[in-house]
């Protein structure tokens, strides 16, 4: 009982004006990035997309080579696929610029 009397005083000292107050800042901030990497995506062509499936391929069977025998001897190439692909990936969204 003594950790639900140390939860109900946390919870009578929380400011909820404050924390929304927080939360929508967040929302604002997240809403802006989603709206420039959709900006960014609108431009990709059929390599920047091919090499985020690349991307999201290379991370999954990484993820899953670590319950897999099979995919256990390719695990550094995977990787390093996804490495690659990653860095390219967030060059091409943040640090190339459009002409």
């Amino acid at each position: 009982m003594k950790c639900c009397e140390k939860c109900s005083g946390l919870l009578n000292s929380f400011d909820k004006e404050d924390f929304c107050a927080h939360a929508q800042c967040a929302k604002e901030k997240a809403s802006v990035l989603v709206a420039y990497l959709m900006e960014k995506a609108r431009g990709f062509n059929v390599f920047d997309f091919a090499m985020l499936k690349i991307c999201l391929l290379s991370f999954g069977l990484w993820i899953g080579s670590k319950f897999s025998k099979f995919f256990s001897r390719f695990k550094g190439i995977l990787f390093l696929g996804f490495i690659f692909s990653y860095v390219f990936l967030i060059w091409r969204i943040f640090f190339r610029e459009d002409d």
